[in-house]
């Protein structure tokens, strides 16, 4: 019985590392997106960003959601490829992560240039 109870536990454990925020996310198919006014950015919690060669959409997109875990209040996130506003004009990653609850395609805006999106909600 003793082993039962110490398993248990291990898997609870390990269960609670892969997702310390207890929050279960799940992806919109929304490529091409962007955040709309709903989000934002009056919800913005937090904005990442990174050179284009360091990423893929998929290991970008786990980045930012891990990263939104961490918010008690993060409740979605969107990343995706864009030309910068600034300079130099070269394409980078952008992410963001959301407070304000359950997110669908009406909170967000399909935008030219816009590449890569990929979107989670609770």
């Amino acid at each position: 019985m003793k082993s039962t109870i110490v398993f248990e536990l291990a898997a609870l454990a390990a269960v609670a590392l892969c997702n310390p925020s207890g929050k279960d996310f799940t992806q919109l198919e929304l490529p091409g997106w962007d955040a709309g006014d709903r989000l934002f950015p009056a919800n913005v919690i937090a904005g990442y960003h990174d050179d284009y060669n360091n990423q893929t959409a998929k290991s970008w997109s786990h980045h930012v959601l891990e990263r939104c875990r961490t918010f008690e209040d993060g409740t979605s996130t969107i990343s995706y490829s864009a030309i910068n506003s600034g300079t130099p004009k070269d394409r980078y990653w952008f992410g963001f992560c959301f407070r304000g609850g359950r997110t669908t395609a009406t909170d967000y805006v399909l935008v030219d240039g816009v590449q890569d999106s990929i979107v989670y909600t609770i």
